[in-house]
């Protein structure tokens, strides 16, 4: 995986812009059940002028840090990742095939666990639809769908992170338990296998969850009050609050007062 040092400089708070960016934008998408690709590739990035376009610095390469012709692609190569840059936001777990249809996935980069649940499709004809009624990431047709053909789900897991299955603690639940798993690290894939001709109730989920053993917290969490608090922009808020409410109470005084004064003429 790249150093620290990939051109991506530190705001005023420690963070790498760029690596907050891209991370967001890659989690915010998982979060929604949406598939992604990143294509924000600039060989011509470098560390001065960033992507040479629209003030951004985001490409997960760059010519600038690129290693020399190589006869060696394998996927454990280390200095296959020599000239990219962000892979410690853009290189993250994720289901590559699953056997069934996937309900959620999450993937906490900050400690690096994840967790699928996915269901088997019902053997049922799709019900009637009205032209505006379609599936949707959120609530996917569950009717209709080819029968499953095989119970091996695959999950990429970054070689990087693991030396072997033991350095993984995998817990599968709901339908999912008692599924066989092991790891490939050659592969980088991660393989769960659930149980055929099991009784299970109707529409029952299945339920990976994934940590890493002796994975660091890469980043220091903090409440979101603490960061709005601690923002320049909350005092100016305060100021400007405070200075809305004298206003008011002066202007209000003002007009009571010049009331006071018409009323007490017109007796």
């Amino acid at each position: 995986m790249a150093s620290e040092d990939d051109g991506c400089a530190h705001d005023r708070s420690g963070e790498k812009p760029c690596r907050f960016l891209v991370r967001v934008s890659l989690h915010s998408q998982n979060r929604a059940n949406l598939v992604l690709s990143l294509w924000n590739y600039n060989s011509e990035n470098d560390d001065t002028h960033g992507d040479f376009w629209n003030a951004e610095n985001f490409s997960w390469f760059s010519n600038q840090r690129a290693r020399k012709p190589s006869a060696s692609y394998a996927q454990t190569d280390a200095t296959l990742d020599k000239g990219a840059r962000v892979l410690e936001s853009v290189v993250r777990p994720y289901p590559a095939k699953v056997a069934g249809i996937p309900l959620q996935f999450n993937y906490e980069i900050n400690t690096g666990t994840f967790a699928l649940t996915w269901v088997d499709p019902l053997p049922e004809p799709p019900r009637p639809r009205k032209s505006w009624q379609t599936g949707t990431v959120d609530e996917p047709p569950l009717r209709g769908n080819p029968p499953i053909t095989s119970r091996q789900s695959e999950f990429f897991v970054p070689a990087d992170w693991v030396n072997n299955a033991e350095d993984m603690e995998v817990t599968l639940l709901g339908a999912a338990a008692g599924a066989k798993w092991w790891y490939k690290r050659e592969v980088q894939t991660l393989y769960v296998e659930t149980v055929e001709g099991v009784d299970k109730p109707r529409g029952s989920a299945y339920r990976i969850s994934v940590k890493f053993k002796g994975r660091p917290q890469r980043w220091e969490l903090r409440a979101w009050y603490d960061d709005f608090v601690r923002s320049p922009y909350f005092m100016g808020l305060l100021v400007l609050f405070f200075a809305l409410l004298m206003a008011f109470a002066t202007t209000r005084n003002a007009i009571t007062g010049s009331l006071r004064y018409i009323a007490e003429k017109t007796k």
